[in-house]
């Protein structure tokens, strides 16, 4: 028994020295990284004062928008925040960046003194160049793609049809898209590099072309936006030396998961206007409209519920989709949940009912409304509000659809690519 007993003091023992070198490496690791962070930060702020502050801002939007530098977004974000959090009269301008073998010292520089984020540029997103446009106020502007979101286009579109009724949020978008555009049609998609063979996190020097072509790019836009200025959302603006950069790591990457590290899509520089970070510039208009009117209904007005009925009509047919407000009505009474529309197939009837997050815990009861109020034996119909017309569903036999036949598909109105906890209830509905 002895024996046994000092094996098993031994290897408890072993064991809580293990967890302990453990825990030593994990603070070892975490103390390094914040260092490094810290000393980058420093180090940086102290080579941009020797230039000018645009042109600090514009090269990086250079190194940026390099096709290759596209898996290092985080890297840019961190010098650009660096950048644009410092006062104006820290920049001393001994220094100026009118030649490309300028551009490539200051750049070359920057990115020796870059700390490295491989737990958050750990993937490569897809490299794009014009190849994706999105139908805006009748014309089709060239978006960026590949960012820090997947499926932008999905987010704009559901964020135009959840504002149609906000005519000062969409403009915002418009704004954001069209500075997008702009860049994208200067900058000839053979002059922005390859990104074929990079890993995640590669970062390097564009080539002069790319430099070129894509700063007068850049300037043109500058000089565009100004004619916007007196119809700016200033929250989306970042006046030089007023953003509040995040000081420690963590705090940092806590903020890129947020979609907060970079706030705006412009910066005030002398009184000038300057992008920042364009491939998330949508992005970042989806995000401050979502914390800014979060709370507010949506999906409820006719305007939107009109704009939900008509994307579905324009991919489903006219034959498949009954375009809302609609309500659920039968002789002995009549739902208060409005419809935003209803989706036929050859099986099944689909009520469109919009949602906010917070109404999720709702879902079940209103499915059990709209099965007995189906279940009723005098009948049920749709009333088509604003129109004063009523409709009947029937079978090939004449009767009509039952609960078996009938689904809620409820779709969130809130549009955000910030992280977002759901408690979905128990409920045959789909949630969207």
């Amino acid at each position: 028994m002895g024996k046994k007993s000092r094996l098993k003091r031994e290897r408890r023992a072993h064991r809580s020295d293990l967890l302990q070198r453990l825990e030593d490496s994990h603070q070892r690791i975490y103390k390094d990284a914040e260092e490094n962070f810290q000393a980058s930060l420093k180090a940086l702020s102290k080579l941009f004062t020797e230039y000018r502050a645009e042109d600090v801002v514009l090269a990086l939007n250079v190194s940026d928008l390099w096709l290759p530098n596209i898996s290092s977004q985080v890297k840019h974000q961190f010098a650009l925040g660096a950048a644009v959090s410092m006062p104006q009269e820290q920049f001393v301008e001994i220094k100026r960046l009118d030649t490309y073998s300028e551009f490539c010292e200051f750049i070359g520089t920057v990115y020796k003194l870059l700390p490295s984020f491989p737990m958050l540029e750990d993937y490569i997103p897809e490299p794009d160049w014009g190849d994706i446009h999105i139908a805006l106020n009748g014309n089709y502007p060239a978006i960026f793609y590949g960012g820090s979101v997947e499926r932008i286009p999905d987010f704009i579109e559901a964020f135009r049809l959840l504002r149609a009724d906000q005519p000062e949020v969409t403009r915002d978008l418009a704004l954001a898209v069209m500075l997008q555009d702009q860049v994208i049609s200067h900058v000839k998609p053979e002059t922005v590099g390859s990104a074929d063979g990079i890993l995640p996190g590669h970062i390097e020097i564009p080539s002069e072309s790319h430099w070129i072509e894509c700063l007068e790019a850049l300037r043109c836009v500058c000089e565009s936006v100004q004619s916007y200025a007196d119809d700016l959302n200033l929250n989306l603006v970042l006046k030089q030396g007023s953003f509040k950069q995040p000081t420690t790591e963590s705090s940092f990457g806590d903020a890129v998961i947020q979609g907060t590290s970079l706030p705006a899509f412009l910066t005030r520089t002398n009184g000038k206007l300057i992008p920042i970070s364009l491939r998330n510039a949508t992005s970042v208009v989806i995000d401050f409209w979502d914390e800014w009117v979060s709370g507010s209904p949506l999906g409820e007005s006719a305007p939107v519920i009109h704009q939900i009925g008509r994307f579905l009509t324009l991919r489903f047919g006219q034959d498949a989709v009954v375009e809302g407000p609609i309500r659920l009505t039968s002789r002995t009474g009549r739902l208060a949940k409005r419809f935003a529309a209803v989706l036929r197939t050859d099986k099944k009837f689909y009520l469109i009912a919009m949602l906010a997050p917070e109404e999720l815990s709702t879902l079940g009861d209103l499915e059990r409304q709209v099965r007995q109020l189906l279940a009723t034996a005098d009948g049920w119909a749709l009333v088509l509000e604003g129109r004063g017309q009523a409709m009947q569903f029937r079978r090939k036999d004449g009767s009509q659809p039952g609960p078996s036949d009938i689904e809620i598909l409820a779709v969130l109105t809130r549009v955000a690519t910030s992280w977002m906890h759901l408690e979905l209830p128990k409920t045959n509905a789909r949630v969207l």
